[in-house]
């Protein structure tokens, strides 16, 4: 698996490089975007600006309920330019992004596929060896930093909830509250002894629904 993985990423290097030998101008406008999409600033920016949106039932099952989630992220960067998009994934600011780096910013994701009546879900799943560092450790970092930002929205709303809450009724009949009685499951998950980054598609084609995490 590790050596498809490796080839796989060698031929696509080989084939930037190749563009790149023809000055390929797309590539230094994607130089641009990644660094002014990568900064501390703009992240920690875009993590305080993730809010609760409200709390919607299921379509289907109208005893299970959806925390909304939205961010309304506007900021300025650091070189002083509006910006609407952080990227969370692995870049590594101290690279001119050549593309000899693309091997070490990838990470080998195991994919589990499930379609069945008119629901497609599509896990993406990478065991944290906790040896990662540089750009990849950085990745996992900010990944913790937006599932303790849920958490901790999940948290605020249960103590503020009140009877207008469509979930009011199931967390007094659980017996929830902001401590104890409920279990956030984020992107970063452990079983056992291990920690696993599970990135979630899901579809539903009976709504127009589109959910990914």
């Amino acid at each position: 698996m590790k050596g498809n993985l490796y080839k796989t990423t060698k031929q696509l290097v080989q084939m930037v490089n190749s563009s790149n030998e023809k000055n390929n101008p797309h590539f230094d406008y994607y130089k641009k975007i990644l660094k002014s999409c990568n900064d501390d600033i703009s992240f920690n920016q875009m993590l305080s600006s993730i809010n609760f949106k409200g709390v919607q039932p299921l379509p289907k099952n109208k005893s299970m309920f959806r925390f909304i989630v939205k961010c309304s992220n506007y900021n300025l960067n650091q070189s002083g330019n509006a910006s609407n998009n952080v990227i969370i994934g692995p870049v590594n600011p101290n690279s001119p992004l050549d593309p000899s780096d693309m091997y070490s910013l990838s990470i080998p994701m195991s994919h589990y596929h499930l379609s069945k009546n008119n629901y497609v879900q599509d896990n993406f799943i990478y065991r944290i060896s906790n040896k990662e560092n540089g750009a990849i450790a950085k990745f996992i970092e900010r990944i913790r930093f937006v599932d303790n930002r849920i958490q901790m929205l999940i948290c605020d709303y249960i103590k503020r909830v009140d009877s207008s809450s469509p979930i009011s009724n199931l967390l007094f009949k659980n017996n929830v509250t902001p401590n104890s009685n409920w279990t956030y499951t984020g992107i970063i998950n452990k079983i056992k002894d291990d920690e696993y980054i599970n990135f979630r598609y899901f579809k539903d084609f009976s709504s127009k629904d589109t959910l990914f995490y």
